[in-house]
Formats: C-alpha cells, structure tokens, sequence
C-alpha cells in the first residue's frame, strides 16, 4: 500500500472502522449517516460505498441503492455482485429495460440457465420479441421437453401473431399435463381473444378454482368471458373476489412494511370490512387485539361492524371496552 493511501486511512481514523463494522454487522440504520458522510468527503471509498449499496439493498430501498452500485460498476464494471445486486434493485423499480440489460450481462459473464431464462422473459416483457424467441429456441434445443420453455414459446408465438402456433403448444401440453394451469390459462385466454369465449370459460374456471397461484390473472379474464356471454353476474361475482385479492395483497404489503403500526391496520381492516371483504377485516382488527387488547379504536371497528350486523350486545360489549374518548 503506498504512503498516500495509508495517510488516507489513517486520516479518517476508527470512525470510518467503525461505521464499516456496524454495517457489515447487520447494524446499517445506526451508521447510515455516518457512512454518506464518509462517501460525500471522498466519493471514491468503494468500501463504504458497497456498504451503502449493501445496506440500503437489504433495507428494501433500491431507489438509494441503485446510484451507489451504479458507481461501484463504473469502477468495476466486470464483477458480477454488483451487477446481479444492481439488477435486482431495478426489478423492485420496474425499470425493466435496465433490468434486462443487467441480466443481458450477467448472461454474458456467466450463460447460467436460470439466468437465460430471465433474460428471455425479460426481452419478452420488454418488446423484443425476437430476440427472446431466439433465445428460447437456443434453449429448447439444449431442454427439449422443458415445458416452461415451450409455454414462454407459445407465449412469443402469440405475440408474434402465430395464433395458431401457440395454440398447437399449449394443446400439446395439456396433454401432457391436464393440471399444467399456466398452460390452461394461456390457452383460455387465446380461446378468448379468437371469440371463442365458450370454450375459454371451461379452462379459465379450472385455473380459478384449483390455483391459488394464479387467481388474481385466471379471475380476471374469466369475468371478461364471462361477460361476453353475457353471463353478467356470475362475472361480477368473480370480479368482486378479484378485487377482494387486490385489496388484501395491498394491505398485506403495507401492514409486513408497518407491522407495529397498529393504528394503520386498523384503518386496513375498516377498508377491508367496509368493501366486504368481512372475514379479512375481521381477522386483521383480531391480530391487532392480540398485540394491543386495550387497543381502543380496533375495539371501536368491531363496534360498528357489529352495529351494522345487528349484533347489538357484541357491538356494545366492543365499546364498553374502547371506554370514554379521552
């Protein structure tokens, strides 16, 4: 090491040892200033750039973690961490264009076929069609009997406007595997798109019913077969257990983000049983109870809701427990 680099060590003394210790420890938030004050006075530390990287990667926040590694690529733009890091960081963005160009070098450095793979649904989402039928045919003649390298085939077909293609894949893997549902649905949606709803209903209600998986996509474009015809409220139906999905993915997401947040929740749950979704509400205002039983406003919740059910002793039963407003 030369003479200029130890003074620089030295120079920032054990705050710098420090900083990088707690990071590295799983301690980030404690040092998390420090460490941006220690990069904004010398921008080229990699090492407490990597730590801002890593840690900010871990704490979920790929929006400040993305400049740090696009800075550590610049310096190395070879090395495969930071590049899968940095790729990982625009997926949780949806910027997909710089997530396959990642996965397009990752690809390069190391032609992994889980990472092939990626790259050729991401040149599908992306538009380049083409090029993820070049792709997947490359690796069906390495994994000729993959099926879900013949689905994502069938999937470029029809996007290629080869209808008929597509169909003769899907076809075969049913077949093949008359519980293969991302294959059922595919092809219930193709039966849809060519007016031919009847035979789509058939297989997109399998998919509904017997894959949780894919619920939420099998639902939707069942109530839009449904609905062509004219089996309205049977697809009203659907959509309502749609939309009761949606809502509980997205309350689910902010309550695992604020889980101590119990006043959150419950405004979660009023959303949830004000929309009908009766049994998630009240499951939710039962998981704050269990953390906070004196809690007054999930006691007030309950309150209402069995006011409105008619259940009047339980509804008072809920306020005699919220007591007085303070």
């Amino acid at each position: 090491m030369g003479g200029g680099v130890v003074a620089y060590v030295v120079s920032r003394g054990d705050k710098r040892a420090d900083a990088l210790l707690a990071c590295k420890t799983g301690r980030f938030n404690e040092v998390e200033k420090v460490l941006n004050e220690l990069i904004a006075r010398h921008p080229d530390d990699l090492e407490v750039r990597e730590c801002l990287a890593r840690g900010y990667a871990s704490a979920d926040r790929p929006a400040d973690a993305e400049p740090h590694l696009t800075k550590l690529l610049e310096a190395k733009p070879q090395d495969y961490m930071y590049l899968r890091l940095r790729m990982e960081q625009y997926g949780k963005l949806n910027q997909r264009e710089e997530e396959y160009a990642d996965a397009r070098r990752l690809l390069e450095l190391d032609p992994d076929d889980k990472m092939r793979r990626k790259v050729i649904r991401l040149a599908f989402e992306v538009g380049r069609v083409d090029e993820a039928e070049k792709l997947c045919r490359a690796a069906l003649r390495d994994e000729p009997k993959d099926r879900g390298l013949k689905l994502m085939m069938a999937d470029i077909r029809q996007a290629q406007g080869d209808d008929k293609g597509a169909a003769e894949i899907l076809d075969q893997l049913i077949r093949d595997d008359p519980k293969n549902y991302g294959a059922l649905l595919s092809r219930g949606i193709l039966y849809h798109e060519n007016d031919r709803s009847d035979l789509a209903v058939p297989l997109l209600r399998r998919v509904f019913d017997e894959d949780p998986t894919r619920r939420r996509t099998s639902g939707t474009e069942l109530a839009k077969a449904l609905g062509k015809l004219g089996q309205q409220a049977e697809a009203d139906r659907v959509l309502s257990e749609v939309r009761r999905l949606q809502d509980v993915e997205v309350f689910g997401v902010a309550v695992k983000t604020q889980p101590t947040n119990l006043d959150l929740n419950v405004r979660l749950a009023e959303s949830l049983l004000r929309d009908g979704h009766t049994a998630d509400g009240l499951r939710m205002l039962e998981m704050v109870l269990a953390q906070d039983p004196a809690h007054r406003g999930a006691h007030l919740a309950l309150a209402a809701h069995y006011d409105k059910q008619g259940q009047t002793a339980l509804a008072a039963e809920h306020r005699r427990q919220a007591g007085k407003s303070p």
